[in-house]
């Protein structure tokens, strides 16, 4: 595919109007702003700066604008157009694309109507499940099962970071676990941690119920490869904010 072609691919993904692929290969900032706007990125004051941020928000990696773009041009490259398909083609493997279109479908009616409902849909699902290079790598590391619940539904697993989210930098395999969709929100709000000493499971004491309390001293579920197990300063800090 050439450039163009693959820009179009991503709108199309996206569902977004696709653009005329004639037109040569220049892509306008309001085309990249439409792309931005679907995924909750904002414009960055450049169609560089800004597909940098698209790229960082579906969890890619990228030195700088070099990586992705002409120096001195309006046009993205290649390495650019791919790291983004690349994004949203583990997003299309894992039927996120397809519970995007489904949820659209079966919500009440939407008055921005149904394109614009998908929009929105995908952009909560990529929110919540993770950025999804990030979830990809942890279910890899985790071999496709919860840390805490031993749960392997696929579809309510997360990728949680220990450490909060700030830039690509901390999408680490190690910063993160793979969490059943509840435990991953309890975690977030400091009721469940792992002591990094034990990497025992620590659950608050505000939580009363039984499915919950059975998991307090548990092991935490490690991956097989050493260099993949969580950063124990990191849960550490996590845990002592929780004040666990």
């Amino acid at each position: 595919m050439t450039e163009r072609e693959k820009f179009r691919r991503i709108r199309e993904m996206l569902g977004l109007e696709t653009t005329d692929i004639r037109r040569g290969g220049t892509v306008t900032s309001r085309e990249v702003r439409q792309v931005a706007a679907v995924l909750g990125v904002r414009w960055a004051g450049s169609i560089q700066r800004t597909w940098l941020a698209v790229i960082e928000a579906l969890g890619g990696v990228t030195d700088s604008a070099v990586d992705i773009s002409a120096p001195g041009t309006g046009t993205i490259t290649d390495t650019g157009f791919d790291k983004v398909l690349r994004a949203l083609d583990l997003l299309a493997e894992r039927g996120m694309l397809t519970v995007a279109e489904a949820a659209s479908a079966a919500a009440a009616p939407r008055p921005e109507g149904e394109v614009e409902g998908r929009r929105r849909v995908l952009a909560e699902i990529t929110r919540r499940q993770g950025q999804p290079m990030f979830r990809r790598e942890l279910l890899e590391a985790y071999a496709w099962t919860c840390a805490m619940s031993g749960v392997t539904d696929e579809a309510v697993l997360e990728a949680a970071h220990i450490r909060p989210y700030d830039g690509a930098a901390t999408n680490a395999v190690a910063n993160g676990l793979l969490l059943r969709a509840d435990l991953h929100t309890l975690f977030d709000r400091g009721l469940i941690a792992v002591h990094e000493t034990s990497l025992q499971i620590v659950v608050s004491p505000n939580l009363t119920d039984p499915l919950y309390r059975a998991l307090d001293s548990q092991p935490l579920r490690t991956p097989n490869d050493p260099a993949h197990g969580p950063d124990r300063n990191a849960l550490a800090d996590h845990r002592e904010h929780a004040g666990l």
